[in-house]
């Protein structure tokens, strides 16, 4: 890629009146102690203009103007006035180049910066734009020739033979270009940024012993910089010098101990060679190296989180690696941010949010950071810490509708309906388009409204859900769930609950309501089967499930195995208001809803 310093825009140069500086002066007379009125009549009249010289320069001045207000259209207009009043101002011609450049009119800015140089061929500013609109219009080798004119101008800038190098190689003659970088570096003495040129060209020639050499003699200019050996080393890896590439590094270590670059080589060469352990020691102390930046180390942790896959064998080594970037970063939020995401990809959801919500002590402005606690907490039902957390971020992202969506999750736990109602009816303003988000906002609001007896307003939400998605299982599952409860619309309670098991043939809740629609119709027998699946693909905790299966056992005539879930359900802690009845009755009551 050429170096060539786009110098267009960066170029400030005062044009006031710098064409005036042409005219001839005249010899100034030696003033005497006798002269001095006669000496200011002679200034008077040498400074005075003529009308032509004065509607020039107001002119000149106010395309400037328009030129600083980028109305570059009538600035042009305006410098284009000055040169019918003046054909040699020169600094019109070159504004108007630059001008004409910015509109890309680009034979227009040639033409205007070619007549301003014929004027002032030693201008040093107006042969750096000429070169540069030559060199946009791919004529390199004018533009080189206006090089070797502003390197005789400032033989010193060694920029300016950067510029021509790049140039040089624009015309595809790499080693006239190779050439001209040794002549830099005669000149102005071995150069970091001229050695680099100088390798990646023999590079493209298939010279690799030659970049080779170029790099050497880098390191024996200047032996205290590692970053000139790790080039190095870079360059024999490229090349499948794996053996010379390894000394480098070790040398590296041997003077510079704690060189990161060095140390993460290192580890690569052990990791390769199945030394997983050797190779996490090196990576630890590169970690532990503040020299190394927290995201260059973060995006070797996020290897881990994106190959889990293939990487979950050696999780325990990318822990360890979390453990040391922690310690390194205490109060650094990224650093806890991305353990949490290391747990979280391992199925680990409580180390997680531990991590979580310790990153957002530290930095607050991560958004994802807080949408993994809300969801982790939710998920856990962890109803403190989801309340907590979701008002804390509906406070400091007052436009992200999860907040408020998980606010209002926690508030139908807590049994604050109609608080709920109201964060979810906020969540759903601000989801927009996002439809998946508005099929469970719907769900949640058909939940909440069923709980404050409003069937109605329920019903329209699920049904709304449904419209949606009418393959989500959740409002599948608790819109059959509370029409069977209402005794309502049995045979669509039925179809619904059906579709929801069919997505999902193994949820002990869907399972379960399926069967309670089957016991609520009659069909007690088929009933009895799907609440056995039900608790057969649960974890036995839940005691709803043994009180339906009980009942379901007491109206397929087994009362005495109704008993035993009946008291099975009162073991797992049962809140039914007749579970004593039944127990004590051995009989079962119609009049509690499950």
């Amino acid at each position: 890629m050429n170096k060539l310093v786009y110098i267009f825009f960066l170029l400030v140069w005062s044009v006031s009146l710098c064409f005036a500086n042409d005219q001839p002066k005249k010899n100034a007379k030696k003033k005497s102690k006798t002269s001095v009125e006669s000496s200011a009549s002679i200034s008077n009249t040498q400074t005075k203009l003529s009308p032509r010289d004065i509607e020039e320069n107001n002119l000149f001045f106010e395309a400037e103007r328009l030129k600083v207000l980028e109305d570059n259209k009538n600035a042009i207009i305006a410098f284009e006035k000055v040169l019918s009043l003046n054909p040699n101002n020169h600094a019109a011609m070159f504004e108007l180049a630059r001008l004409y450049y910015i509109i890309k009119q680009d034979d227009k800015a040639l033409s205007s910066i070619t007549s301003a140089v014929k004027l002032m061929p030693n201008n040093l500013w107006y042969n750096l734009v000429y070169a540069q609109i030559l060199a946009i219009n791919d004529d390199y080798k004018a533009a080189i020739l206006v090089y070797d004119k502003i390197i005789s101008i400032e033989p010193r800038e060694q920029s300016y033979y950067y510029d021509k190098a790049g140039l040089l190689e624009s015309t595809n003659d790499i080693i006239k270009t190779i050439d001209f970088y040794n002549e830099i570096e005669r000149i102005f003495g071995i150069d970091a940024y001229c050695i680099e040129q100088k390798k990646r060209l023999y590079i493209g020639l298939h010279k690799t012993d030659m970049a080779i050499h170029e790099l050497e003699k880098l390191i024996e200019s200047d032996s205290t910089n590692p970053e000139y050996y790790n080039s190095l080393a870079s360059l024999y890896n490229s090349n499948n010098q794996k053996a010379q590439a390894e000394n480098i590094y070790k040398l590296v270590l041997q003077k510079f101990p704690n060189n990161p670059k060095a140390l993460l080589s290192f580890a690569d060469i052990h990791y390769k060679r199945g030394d997983v352990q050797q190779a996490i020691d090196y990576t630890s102390l590169a970690f532990a190296n503040i020299d190394l930046s927290i995201d260059a180390k973060i995006n070797i942790l996020y290897q881990y989180v994106n190959n889990y896959n293939t990487k979950k064998n050696e999780f325990q080594y990318a822990y360890q690696l979390a453990k040391v970037l922690r310690t390194t970063y205490p109060s650094e939020g990224k650093a806890y941010a991305i353990s949490g995401d290391l747990y979280f990809v391992a199925g680990s959801d409580s180390l997680a949010l531990f991590y979580y919500i310790k990153s957002v002590e530290f930095k607050k402005d991560v958004y994802t950071v807080w949408q993994q606690i809300l969801l982790l907490s939710s998920e856990q039902e962890k109803n403190d810490i989801l309340k907590k957390y979701s008002e804390e971020a509906i406070e400091l992202f007052p436009l992200q509708p999860l907040p408020y969506y998980f606010n209002g999750i926690v508030m139908y736990q807590l049994k604050r309906y109609r608080d709920a109602v109201n964060v979810l009816q906020e969540s759903y303003k601000l989801s927009r388009e996002n439809n998946s988000l508005r099929t469970q906002i719907f769900a949640c609001l058909g939940d909440n409204y069923h709980e404050m007896g409003n069937h109605r307003a329920s019903d329209s939400c699920f049904e709304a859900s449904l419209k949606n998605n009418p393959s989500n299982t959740y409002t599948l599952n608790n819109y059959a769930y509370y029409l069977s409860l209402r005794n309502d619309q049995l045979p669509k309670a039925k179809e619904y609950a059906q579709m929801a098991i069919k997505i999902d043939s193994l949820n002990p809740n869907y399972l379960d309501t399926y069967a309670w629609i089957l016991f609520q119709l009659g069909d007690y027998p088929k009933a009895e089967e799907f609440q056995l699946k039900a608790l057969r693909n649960s974890d036995l905790t839940d005691p709803i499930l043994f009180e339906h299966f009980g009942d379901i056992l007491f109206k397929n005539n087994k009362a005495d195995e109704a008993l035993k879930a009946w008291l099975k359900a009162k073991e797992k802690g049962s809140v039914s208001k007749t579970i004593e009845k039944k127990i004590n009755d051995k009989k079962w009551y119609n009049n509690e809803l499950p």
